[in-house]
Order: C-alpha cells, then sequence, then structure tokens
C-alpha cells in the first residue's frame, strides 16, 4: 500500500485540535468576516469595508473573475469593542478600498481574496448587478450578540431613519433598481415593505438574493426569506419561498392586472434572529424566464431556444454559443429586458437531438446531446442508438442542477432483452466531477444521475428517462449528455477543518519572498478514468520568479506535498494558477481541473446552505519571512516500529526574536510526530522526533517541515507567519531485528527469566541497549545492563514480582531496543509478548 494523505492529515488535525491551550472546541477563524456592501452596479465605483482580523496592511484584491479592480487601499481604526461570532471568528480590524466595475463585467458573485503585506486572506464575496443600488431606509433599533453559545438580542440607540413595516409605511421605489435591503434583528418578524408604481399589462418582476448573497461563515435559517407581490388594496397576487433555480432564494414575476401602486412584501420565512442579515431585491420590468428548452447546444453553433416560465408566455431565442464546451450563463431577452440573473446551459463538442414526442427517438451517432421535457405526470422518454462494446460510455444528466423540477430516473436496455442493464437516479459529487465537494453536502444537482456505462453486448441500447415521482409539467427539461469515457482527473486543496471550514494553513499558497510553502494537493480521478500509473504534477500560471516542485504522484497515493519557492527578487503580487496532470506512462491526454471548496452559511456535518466552487488556485507572494527554516536530511532511514529524530535549525533575521512552532503537514504512511514542537527565543535548533508503526510503508519519500510564529490562531493559522523547510528524503525501512517471546510467567516474591528469540533483519554494528517496557505494577526488571549484540540469535531478561505484583495476563510486554547509528540514537519497539503473573506458592 502507497502512503496515503488522509490518514496522516486526521492525525495531524486531532494533534493541533489537541494543542489548542485546553480549549472545549477549535476556534475557527477567518482573516475576513464581513465585507459591505454586498454588491454594487456595473459600471460604478463603490467604496467597500471589509472587516476582520490581521488585515491591516492591504496591498491588493485577487478576483477570481474578471471585470472589477479594488484601488485606494486604506486601514481604518481597529473596532472599539471586537465583535466574536458563533465559529469563534474576531471582527476588530477594518481596512477601506474602492472596487471599480467595469460596463461588461459579469453579472453575479465574485469570490475574492485580499492581499496584505503578511498574507493572502481567505475568500470573501462581493456581488455585481445591472440595475442602481437603492438602499432600504430602516435601519437599527436591535442588535444581536452570542453569549455562552445563545443567540442574545438587545436594543440599541439607533434611530430607525424611515419605518417600512407596513403597507402605510412602505418605501416607494424605481422600476429597475436593485434594493440593499437587512432584516434587521428584532423579537419577532421584521417586516419590509416597498411601493411600486404599475400600468395595466406592465411586467413585475423581482429577485430575491440572500442565501446566494451571504459569505457567513456560520449560520442558520435566518437567510431563508421569502417575498409576495400585493396589490393596493393588499391582496396576494404572487407569494414565493423558494425557487427551482435559485433554491432558496425566492423569484416572483407577474403582469399587472390594472394600473395602480403594487406592493413588495420581504420577510423571513420563520423568524431567527442572527447578525448582518443582509439580501438584494432586484425589482424591475425584467423578463423572468425560468427555464429553457433545450438546455444547451453544440458549441460555435446558433441554437434555438424556448424560454419557459415567464408570466408573459412562453417566448423564442435564437443563441451562438461560446467555441469553449462547459458551462454557460444565458442573460435571455432584449437587453433592456433581461433579467439579473441567467440561465444555466451546457456547451457540448457534439450535436443536440430533441426529443419526438410519443415514440422512440433515434440517434444516428454517439456522442450527442439528448433534449427533451418531461411534459406530463407519467410520461417516459426513450431514445435508440447504436453502442461499441469495445467501449465505455460517460452519461450525465443535466436537469435539477440547471433549474429543472424534474428528479430524474434512467435505464439502459439492449433492444433484444426485456430487463434493464443498467438503471440510475441519483448521483454523487465525485460522479459529478467535482470530488472537492464532501459528500455530506446536498444540492438538487445531485439528483441528476452520472454513471459510466459499459455495454454488455455490441448492437442497439434503448435509454428511457423519466421523473422518480411520476410527476411532468412544461418546465421538466433535461438534457443526457453521452460521450466516450476520457482519462479525467482533477487535483484539489482540502481545509482539514470542522465542517471544510477555510483554512489557509492546509489549503492555502502563501510563500514569503525568499522562502518556501508547502501545501497538500490532492489527487481524484473521475469515475471512467483508465490511466492508473504515475502522475507528474506541472503548474500553469505561475509569475515570474516562483516555481513548484512536487515528487511524482504514485498509484495507490491519494495527494502529495507540492513546494512553492518565491526568488529573493519575486515581486509581492497575487495570482490564479492551476495544476495540470501528465501521464509518465504510455500515450493519451490527462483531462485536468483544480478545484476548491469554500463553505458559507454552514451548519454541524458541513451541510452548507451555500458554497464558492472554484476552478483555480489562488497563489499570494507576500513579503519576506523574518525567519527560514532549514531540515537537516537524515543519513540513516527511520525503521518500521521504530523512531528517528529530525535536526530542525532556524535563522532568525530583520531583528526577529519570538519562538517559532514547528511540525510537519504530511508523513508517510505509518510514520506519525509527536504534535508542535516550539523553538524557544534563545534557541535556534530542536529534534523532533518520528515514529513508524510496524505497518509503516517501506520506500523513501520527500517530507518537509513547517514553521510559524507563535501569534495569531494556532488552529486556522490566521495571524501567523508560516513557512516551509527544504525537502529532505525520508527512508523507512524494515527493523533492525524481531523478536519472539516465549511465554512467560512469575510468581509473586520470585524471580524468573524472558527468553527471546532474535531474527536479523538489518545490520548494525554497535550493540543495542535494551529494556522491558509493558510489563505489570509490582514486577521489575532485574539489573539495567542488558544488551543485544550484532550476532546475538537470543536475549535472556531477568524479573522480579513483588508480594504485591497484579495478578493477571498481561499481553502488552514489549522489547525497547536503542541502536546506534551514524551518530544518533535509534529507538526500536519489537512486537509484543505474554506474561502471567501467579499467585505466591503457600507454604
Amino acid at each position: 500500500m502507497q502512503p496515503t494523505l488522509t490518514s496522516t492529515l486526521v492525525s495531524a488535525l486531532l494533534v493541533w485540535v489537541s494543542c489548542l491551550g485546553g480549549r472545549g472546541f477549535a476556534a475557527q477563524q477567518r482573516d475576513i468576516e464581513l465585507l459591505r456592501p454586498r454588491s454594487g452596479q456595473r459600471g460604478t465605483t463603490v467604496e467597500v469595508i471589509l472587516e476582520g482580523r490581521d488585515i491591516r496592511n492591504p496591498k491588493e484584491v485577487l478576483f477570481y473573475r474578471p471585470g472589477i479592480k479594488a484601488i485606494d487601499f486604506e486601514d481604518m481604526p481597529r473596532r472599539k469593542r471586537n465583535v466574536s461570532l458563533h465559529h469563534g471568528g474576531i471582527v476588530r480590524d477594518r481596512v477601506k478600498c474602492r472596487f471599480v466595475i467595469a460596463a461588461d463585467c459579469p453579472l453575479g458573485e465574485h469570490a475574492l481574496r485580499l492581499r496584505t503585506a503578511e498574507t493572502l486572506s481567505t475568500v470573501a464575496t462581493f456581488w455585481v448587478g445591472p440595475f442602481p443600488i437603492v438602499p432600504e431606509l430602516e435601519r437599527g433599533g436591535f442588535e444581536v450578540t452570542y453569549r455562552g453559545g445563545e443567540t442574545v438580542v438587545t436594543a440599541n440607540d439607533k434611530a430607525i431613519v424611515q419605518p417600512n413595516n407596513s403597507l402605510k409605511t412602505a418605501q416607494e421605489i424605481p422600476l429597475n433598481c436593485t434594493i440593499a435591503g437587512q432584516i434587521k434583528v428584532t423579537r419577532e418578524l421584521d417586516d419590509d415593505y416597498f411601493c411600486v408604481r404599475l400600468k395595466k399589462g406592465q411586467r413585475l418582476s423581482v429577485e430575491i438574493d440572500s442565501v446566494r448573497l451571504c459569505d457567513k461563515a456560520y449560520a442558520e435559517s435566518e437567510y431563508d426569506l421569502m417575498v409576495r407581490i400585493l396589490d393596493q388594496d393588499g391582496k396576494v397576487l404572487v407569494e414565493q419561498d423558494d425557487s427551482d433555480l435559485h433554491v432558496q432564494d425566492p423569484i416572483a414575476s407577474m403582469i399587472a392586472p390594472h394600473e395602480g401602486k403594487y406592493f413588495i412584501h420581504i420577510r423571513q420565512q420563520l423568524f431567527k434572529a442572527g447578525r448582518w442579515i443582509y439580501y438584494r431585491a432586484h425589482v424591475g420590468g425584467f423578463r423572468r424566464p425560468l427555464i429553457a428548452y433545450p438546455l444547451g447546444g453544440r458549441a460555435g453553433a446558433a441554437t434555438r431556444l424556448r424560454l419557459l416560465g415567464d408570466p408573459g408566455g412562453t417566448t423564442q431565442q435564437v443563441v451562438t454559443l461560446p467555441e469553449k464546451p462547459g458551462d454557460f450563463t444565458l442573460f435571455p431577452g432584449p437587453k433592456r429586458e433581461q433579467p439579473p440573473s441567467g440561465l444555466p446551459l451546457r456547451v457540448s463538442p457534439y450535436p443536440n437531438v430533441l426529443e419526438k414526442p410519443d415514440q422512440v427517438t433515434p440517434v444516428q451517432a454517439l456522442p450527442a446531446a439528448l433534449n427533451g421535457v418531461i411534459a406530463r405526470k407519467g410520461q417516459e422518454d426513450v431514445f435508440r442508438f447504436s453502442v461499441d462494446k469495445k467501449k465505455r460510455y460517460r452519461v450525465r444528466v443535466f436537469a435539477r442542477g440547471l433549474g429543472s423540477p424534474l428528479d430524474t430516473r434512467i435505464w439502459f436496455r439492449h433492444v433484444g432483452d426485456e430487463k434493464n442493464e443498467m438503471e440510475a437516479d441519483d448521483a454523487t459529487w465525485a460522479d459529478r466531477g467535482k470530488p472537492v465537494v464532501p459528500n455530506s453536502l446536498q444540492r438538487p444537482e445531485l439528483l441528476d444521475p452520472s454513471v459510466i456505462f459499459a455495454p454488455r453486448q455490441e448492437g442497439e441500447y434503448l435509454l428511457g428517462i423519466a421523473d422518480m415521482r411520476g410527476l411532468g409539467g412544461e418546465r421538466f427539461v433535461y438534457r443526457v449528455e453521452i460521450e466516450p469515457a476520457k482519462d479525467v482527473i482533477h487535483t484539489h486543496t482540502v481545509s482539514w477543518a470542522n465542517d471544510r471550514f477555510e483554512i489557509n494553513r492546509t489549503a492555502g499558497f502563501i510563500v514569503p519572498r525568499n522562502n518556501r510553502w508547502t501545501t497538500n494537493v490532492y489527487i481524484a480521478p473521475e469515475r471512467g478514468n483508465a490511466y492508473e500509473g504515475p502522475l507528474r504534477l506541472v503548474p500553469r500560471g505561475l509569475p515570474d520568479g516562483v516555481t513548484m516542485t512536487a515528487p511524482l504522484f504514485q498509484p495507490g497515493m491519494n495527494g502529495v506535498p507540492v513546494q512553492f519557492v518565491a526568488a529573493p527578487g519575486t515581486r509581492p503580487q497575487s495570482c490564479l494558477f492551476s495544476i495540470d496532470l501528465v501521464r509518465t506512462e504510455g500515450e493519451g491526454k490527462i483531462h485536468a481541473t483544480s478545484q476548491a471548496y469554500i463553505p458559507f452559511i454552514n451548519h454541524s456535518g458541513g451541510r452548507s446552505w451555500h458554497h464558492a466552487h472554484l476552478m483555480q488556485f489562488a497563489l499570494g507572494v507576500i513579503d519576506s519571512s523574518p525567519f527560514t527554516v532549514e531540515l537537516e536530511q537524515p543519513s540513516i532511514p527511520i525503521s518500521q516500529s521504530g523512531e528517528l529524530k529530525l535536526k530542525v535549525s532556524v535563522r532568525r533575521q530583520n531583528g526577529f526574536q519570538g519562538a517559532i512552532d514547528i511540525q510537519p503537514d504530511w508523513y508517510p504512511n505509518g510514520v506519525s510526530g509527536g504534535g508542535a514542537v516550539t523553538i524557544p527565543p534563545e534557541k535556534s535548533e530542536v529534534e523532533y522526533s518520528l515514529s513508524a508503526s510496524p505497518r509503516a510503508t517501506p520506500g523513501t519519500w520527500k517530507m518537509t517541515m513547517n514553521a510559524t510564529t507563535t501569534g495569531g490562531d494556532a488552529y486556522s493559522g490566521v495571524g501567523r507567519v508560516r513557512v516551509s523547510s527544504n525537502v529532505i528524503e525520508l527512508a523507512v525501512g524494515s527493523p533492525y531485528v524481531a523478536l519472539k517471546f516465549k511465554p512467560s510467567a512469575v510468581r509473586r516474591g520470585q524471580v524468573t527469566e524472558i527468553h527471546c528469540e532474535v531474527k536479523h533483519l538489518q545490520p548494525f554494528k554497535q550493540p543495542a541497549r535494551a529494556r522491558l517496557v509493558g510489563i505489570p505494577r509490582g514486577v521489575s526488571l532485574v539489573g539495567d545492563q542488558y544488551r543485544l549484540g550484532p550476532n546475538d540469535k537470543k536475549i535472556v531478561f531477568k524479573i522480579r514480582a513483588s508480594p504485591e505484583a497484579l495478578l493477571g495476563r498481561y499481553p502488552q510486554m514489549r522489547c525497547e531496543l536503542t541502536f546506534q547509528e551514524a551518530g544518533q540514537s535509534i529507538r526500536q519497539l519489537t512486537e509484543n509478548g505474554v506474561l502471567r503473573v501467579d499467585p505466591a506458592v503457600k507454604d
């Protein structure tokens, strides 16, 4: 078995948690806890305040999408009182800048990181919309704090500028605007009313962004909002809580039945107090179709789409799809009538096949994209196509994940058979090509099947598609992409924290100038991948002066430690990059992506309500670290069941005299350490002990030592400066000897001998010190001068049992051997033996 990262890093995580000063929980801290305002309009400049901890001296904001540039950075005074959050986060520092939003900036969510002189922050988000921002005028009245895990609501002295909690006090707004609203914390539901004026036949559409807008680490149900549209008499015309397109964020649209005032009512579905409950409400006369048919088309081709779900009826639009296959967002309709959020579509390199209602639809050839609508209850669509028995096909359904209410079930059957050869209904994140997302997270996308179909026979097959519940309707649209399975392998990071909370200590890429940073990168083959050989990791997009080295990924591993080095003259900066995978055996391309998962509105168990699925890694080059760390190459291997001490030295610079914590974040399989070791200010060297289990995997493995300052938060790494040592090669070998204990017993008050047979596995030159460990209380070793010579075939220990020795059978007895090799003491523990302690013999 090759070493895996999972077991070693879980062990490392447990060690870190145990080192948190006796706290009953591990505080989970982020650099940025709050970014306000939450959104801005295209073509404008917005002043933004970012709040959190250890974010002073800001330099740059790195955005994952184009269209926004941050300028005019400024440190603001710290909060007079820190704000403590449920998950242990702290809001203390504040920085200000301006976001310049381009006129063609992509709409929607923009993930970002703040680079300061000392770090690249955790992820925050900002949203861009098409409409002018209109602030909700009601503010203040109450605040929320957390004490002992309880939510406490208290009154404050902030005035309510303009109440809007009834039809009478509704805030009048123009059409085609975005309300920047907030559910203020009260002891009861906060009702927000807004008023617009419409002519008869005019469309009114309202989209709420609340769950999707939130980038808070932990929350409960306080972001679950509902929306109602009422006429001037207070009659409810439309009421929505959720939506197929935006899940927990509602969408409401209607045609005005008469001229006059109309009211928009926004509130929580159920009351739940909370902090910073912001929302965006897009209000306008824009069209609001909810899904398109077909759900995509061929790359670069003009495709005619039917737009479904708008209250004004079904419309059609011809769209020229992009040349690059993958996901695509369409903003339907004429430019002045486009909604603030788009319709998700698929772009494929092969042709569309549209269903023929009420008959079997022939497919001329694979690969192809099959499209249809389960328009009525109990309907089942069937397609017919030829397959090559020698091929495997990746079959991926797109329906619920693209806003369709269809809960898809599919089956495959050879035309000559009566029984189905394969059936499928749901999928896993790995099946959907997103292995970085934890399995505990549930999303509509997982209701779309994704399988590898390996036909057992040559010839023609039938593919059936239906709704699991037997439901149907005009928006029950689906798309099934069938293509030959490819070699697809993904790289991703894992934040080894509770609920996959983001911590840069284990998942970041933050390299000080003239120093090193090491992060574990995981390798995840997709189902259907046929290549099982070694892989070489190749970076793409690193800035000048930064290099990456990584060991060869071997079959059986699930990841490798990857080191980044920034040369002395490298300019501080940040960038997005990817890691490609190149096969070292045979021919063929590995299709690879680089992924990161950031949960928001998290709940216990990792069931977040919102998350960012990022398709590139982020790297920051920061100012020089006040120290470097060097790891001495060991001249001898660590043996199974043995120990080895690694010599670590630090070089302080620029007057730094603080303590430094050291610890590896990766170990070969079966090798472990003793947790973090602190190098005190007055010292520059320390030894770090490694232990190998009897089943440690033999071989030579690359290792590094990570070192951090001791300020800030040890668990997350926020507020600490972290660097990595040079890479060493750690050899794991078999032990020097194997001992076999003969059955042994001793009576109380007597002395006896314990005989061990010795089998030599590795040569050694000097006699090894030997002692027994794991013997019960009241039993002691007679003498302390036991030695095992290089040629000895046995060793005999003498033990004495006191009159009070504990009676019983003790299977934990072991022999501890200390060898001297290359100036180092190497400790080995042998396999267990059994000692029985019997009563004394009566006279």
